[in-house]
């Protein structure tokens, strides 16, 4: 695994992969990699997650995105409702 410098521009390091995917960082503000965005089936976005989640936690935002909780509750009452 790469390390990278805290003060590394990780869109610089989508430039090797080309234009298209520079504009998706830009447009969506990615400072960090990983970074997931979630988003609506229109394409409005949701919220974005940067930066490495565990399993069991990542499985609880998947099911608080899709169930459409999100709509309705923060995510910390969210996890507390789900136990």
């Amino acid at each position: 695994r790469q390390q990278h410098d805290v003060d590394e521009n990780p869109v610089h390091e989508l430039v090797a992969h080309g234009p298209l995917y520079v504009g998706i960082a830009q447009e969506y503000v990615v400072r960090g990699l990983p970074t997931i965005w979630f988003l609506t089936s229109e394409g409005e976005k949701i919220t974005n997650l940067p930066g490495f989640v565990d399993a069991p936690t990542f499985r609880l935002i998947l099911s608080f995105i899709a169930s459409g909780a999100y709509l309705e509750t923060t995510f910390s009452e969210y996890m507390e409702a789900e136990g």
